[in-house]
């Protein structure tokens, strides 16, 4: 997703001040296909790139979870930690929001705040051309480049 500098500017305000307003440890915005459109917060030692990935295909596999419950779609995933848990959210039909925070953050306040963040990101990328989708065999060797070298170091 190609954005312009003065976007990519308001952009990263709109995810700084998510971070101040929830205490949440960083956020990330993904395209659907896993490439990183912005980061704001500390990465700490995150593999940001296998997070992009991964959870991109992650909301992809609830999308057909999803259908088997004739749902329409799943726009929230949840995952609570002992000491981190991550919150992600689809923006538009572009886009995931995800949040990683630890127990200090309020889920209440971060949910709030969270709406009020996708709100401003899909008015700042309204005008911005749909994502270009990558051929299937290109997306599986991405991810499963990226699971190997997960899988390795354990």
């Amino acid at each position: 997703m190609k954005l312009s500098e003065t976007k990519k500017k308001e952009l990263d305000s709109i995810l700084s001040e998510l971070i101040w307003k929830t205490s949440a440890k960083c956020v990330f915005l993904v395209d659907l296909n896993g490439e990183l459109v912005a980061i704001a917060g500390y990465t700490g030692n995150i593999n940001t790139v296998a997070l992009a990935s991964l959870s991109a295909s992650h909301f992809a596999a609830t999308v057909a979870l999803s259908m088997m419950l004739n749902e329409q779609q799943f726009t929230v995933l949840f995952h609570k930690g002992k000491k981190e848990s991550i919150d992600i959210n689809m923006v538009g039909k572009k886009m995931l929001l995800i949040t990683i925070f630890s127990n200090k953050t309020v889920l209440g306040v971060l949910r709030e705040e969270t709406a009020k963040s996708i709100k401003q990101i899909e008015e700042l990328v309204a005008d911005v051309p749909e994502i270009d989708h990558k051929p299937k065999d290109e997306i599986k060797n991405t991810l499963r480049e990226e699971i190997d070298n997960l899988l390795k170091d354990m």
